[in-house]
């Protein structure tokens, strides 16, 4: 069965990346730094998580508020920025789905400003996924 990148279930947000490019764990590193200050700059609420903060098995939550975690999951070149709503504050989960939808466009146009983004155009029945380049929105 084909493979690709993973997110954790019950994100609200996916945004995928071309990551390509970086080519070694430090670049890696300054990538997520990056990533991190480029959206906690847009979104005051956040700050960095707790040092390896895991959605799952392969997804990496980087930062976080009171309702959400916002995080990365990467497969051979190919990430993807996830926003989950926290699953502990049930009684605030309406606060944290509106949220998610208030952040979606100026998230997307954050990414794609700073980073080769993808459209993940759909997908074959041995799960392996196509994506397209996205037009740099100004």
């Amino acid at each position: 069965m084909g493979r690709s990148v993973s997110y954790p279930s019950g994100s609200i947000l996916k945004e995928y990346i071309d990551t390509s490019s970086i080519e070694d764990d430090f670049e890696w590193a300054e990538f997520k730094d990056d990533l991190k200050s480029t959206l906690m700059s847009k979104y005051k609420s956040l700050s960095p998580c707790e040092s390896n903060t895991w959605a799952g098995n392969e997804d990496l939550a980087l930062l976080e508020n009171d309702l959400v975690y916002i995080g990365i999951s990467d497969y051979c070149g190919l990430s993807c920025v996830w926003v989950i709503p926290k699953n502990y504050y049930e009684e605030y989960e309406g606060l944290a789905l509106n949220w998610c939808h208030m952040i979606e466009k100026s998230l997307f146009k954050l990414l794609n400003a700073n980073y080769s983004t993808l459209f993940r155009i759909g997908g074959f029945s041995d799960g392996t996924s196509v994506y397209q380049r996205r037009e740099v929105i100004n």
